[in-house]
């Protein structure tokens, strides 16, 4: 059992960069990038909204702090 993570999206290293199964696992592998990316912004953007209604910060150095929480909820 290997100790290490692949993260070549072909598993046969031979393979052209060009061919068929490089190019579907580099969408695939893409894809996911850019569902993760737009849900973390989705989630820090809804929790930075929800806690400047609560707290009615909107603008200072209030705003970056609530903006580190929301990152923070977001990242996690």
């Amino acid at each position: 059992m290997q100790d290490t993570m692949d993260i070549n999206p072909v598993q046969n290293p031979e393979q052209s960069r060009f061919s068929r199964e490089y190019l579907t696992g580099f969408i695939k592998q893409f894809s996911k990038f850019i569902v993760v990316g737009g849900v973390n912004t989705g989630i820090d953007f809804a929790v930075l909204n929800i806690l400047m209604y609560t707290t009615g910060v909107n603008s200072g150095a209030g705003l970056f702090a609530l903006n580190c929480v929301s990152f923070t909820v977001a990242v996690v």
